[in-house]
Parts: structure tokens; sequence; C-alpha cells
């Protein structure tokens, strides 16, 4: 008997949504009998969803227009450098290395793309709506960068909507069963059923140190704003937004939830670039670029000292979410398939 004989005919994958599947029977009943808890056959498969391909169009728009921003601000430091303007094209670069890269891997199924291209989006979102903030606040020496960053905001948000949509989340769940990423309970055969569920996954039993120095850390991140309440509430209303989402992650993290290693990530990325962008006009205010007398050049170094500070450690709690023991103390929930017997629908008496 040939090993396509043995294995079960393919699933339709989308059916998972509205409950159990029942498997039919192969050619004389004949299966191949999996171990308990082994990995699935490879056998289960669905059509693309469209939300798919919607989010690989807009990747590469993103990937388009990022490559248009790159040759433009290139061409504008050849003729004027600025650092600035360095800083905007660094940006750029990762910008359209991100929308070339996860297009693709998305498409396969990729698990790590999904949580790139999710986490850029989040980031580009913020950029954009502090963007339009402040270009209002300009708009006479900017009129095109309020409608600009407008309507890149509004493609950040619809591509967020899109990558946590349902279809979307079910075609990463089907490529981690078709690499054997889900264990399987039960025997598929005549008149059984296939589930899949998420189940709690098996954590390390203590906490372990490097969750409670990156806690320290990103709550330093959180509380830096303080040093500059003197000079306005925009900085009081900046560390209750940072303490908002350090003590959410906070909670999440203590009881070793996955997703609040990830909101962790996502948030210090984009305090990250917001410290580093920070820094430039710091230093151009504190070496005298700007024309400006004493006061401003002590006042651009304390900025780029400030803001330097919470760059480096927005970076390492970066890193310490990355660690072993935070990673085994918060891993993701489990993927289990579950062959059970199909429920037989009643028949009408007649």
């Amino acid at each position: 008997m040939s090993q396509q004989q043995l294995l079960p005919p393919p699933v339709d994958w989308m059916q998972l949504r509205y409950g159990a599947v029942p498997v039919p029977a192969g050619p004389g009943g004949a299966y191949a009998p999996p171990v308990p808890g082994g990995s699935p056959p490879m056998a289960f498969t669905m059509r693309k969803p469209r939300n798919v391909a919607w989010v690989q169009t807009l990747l590469w728009v993103f990937a388009a227009v990022t490559a248009v921003v790159d040759l433009l601000t290139a061409i504008v430091m050849t003729r004027d450098f600025h650092p600035l303007s360095l800083a905007g094209l660094a940006y750029a670069l990762y910008a359209t290395i991100q929308s070339l890269v996860t297009p693709m891997q998305i498409g396969r199924g990729k698990r790590w793309a999904w949580v790139w291209a999710l986490t850029s989006a989040v980031i580009g979102f913020v950029l954009a709506v502090g963007t339009t903030m402040a270009g209002m606040t300009l708009v006479r020496m900017a009129p095109g960068v309020v409608p600009f960053a407008a309507v890149v905001g509004v493609l950040y948000l619809v591509l967020i909507l899109l990558l946590c949509s349902k279809p979307l989340r079910e075609w990463m769940l089907m490529h981690r069963a078709q690499r054997g990423q889900a264990r399987m309970e039960g025997a598929p055969g005549p008149g059984m059923a296939l589930s899949a569920v998420y189940r709690s996954p098996r954590r390390s039993v203590e906490r372990p140190r490097s969750l409670g120095w990156a806690q320290v850390v990103f709550w330093m991140v959180a509380l830096m704003p303080l040093a500059w309440a003197v000079m306005g509430m925009w900085a009081v209303a900046a560390t209750a937004a940072l303490a908002a989402l350090a003590l959410t992650s906070s909670i999440g993290l203590n009881r070793g939830r996955f997703w609040a290693r990830v909101f962790t990530l996502m948030w210090l990325s984009a305090v990250g670039i917001a410290s580093g962008g920070a820094i430039v006009p710091g230093v151009l205010l504190a070496t005298g670029t700007f024309g400006v007398g004493g006061v401003e050049m002590q006042a651009g170094m304390a900025v780029a000292l400030s803001f330097g500070l919470g760059f480096v450690l927005a970076c390492i709690a970066f890193g310490l979410m990355f660690t072993t023991g935070v990673r085994r103390w918060t891993p993701p929930a489990e993927l289990v398939l579950v062959f059970r017997e199909a429920a037989v629908p009643q028949q009408a008496a007649r």
C-alpha cells in the first residue's frame, strides 16, 4: 500500500471556524494510525484567503512608497546634507526592507514575518499620527505633510486590522500544523471529527531573574519623561501614557502571558525609535548648528543626553525580552488538533 493511501484525505481548514469537521474514510477505511501527541499529517490545506492577498498588496505599496522616499532623500542629501535627513533615510530604508521581505514570508505562513509586519505597522501608525499632529501646527511651512501623513496612517490602520483578522490567523495556523508545530490527539478514522484548539502552554516553574530586570528597565523608560515635568504638562501626559503601557506589560508578564511579551516589544520599539530620533535635534542644538546661544546649547545637550539614555534603556529592555528565561516564562499557546467522534445528526421521525 502506498504512502498516499495511508494518509487521510485533505481537510478544508477554512471550515474549522465553524466547529468540528468530519474526516471521511479513505479506500476501504484504511488510515495511518498516528501516535497520540505526535505531529499531524501533511494533508491539511486551505485556499489562500483574500486577506492575505490584501496584506501582501499593502506591503508592496509601502515598499514602493518608501523606495521613492529613499531616492528623494538621497538626492536632497547630495545637495544639502543634514543629520535629520540621515535619520529619515535610515527609517525609510528599514521600512523598505521590511515591506519587501514580509509579504512573501506571510504568504508562506511564517509567524515571525507576521509579528514583524504587525510591529512595524503599529510603529508606522504611531509615527503617522504624530507627524499629522505636528504638521497641523506647521501647516504653513509644510502644507503637503498633513494629507500625506494622514493617508499613510489610514493605510497602516487598515494593515493592522487585516493582520489581526480571523482568516489570516487561520492561514498562519494551518501552516503551523503543516510544519509539525501542533500536537495531535486521537486517531483519524471513520466517524471521527477534527477540531483545532489552543491550550495553555507549559511554562517554566520559577520566574526568571531576567524578567525582573526587564521590568525595572522599562519602568525607568516609562518614568523618564518626569525629568521634563518642569517644562510643561506634555511631560506629565507622556509619563502617564508610558506608565499605563508599562503597567499593562507588568501585569501580563507576571502572569506569563505571551501577548504581554509581544505588546512590550511593540511599545518599546516605538519609544526607542522616538528617542533615537530626538537625539539628533538635541545634538544640533548642543553644537550650535542653528546659531543659538549658550542657554539653548545647554538645553540641547540635556535633550541629547536624556533621550540618548532613554534609547539605550529601551534597547536593553527590548533585548531582555528575548532571553531564554523570559521566552520560557511566556510561551505562546499550544496548538492541538483533536480527533473526536463526530456527532450523528438525528433524523426526523417519519
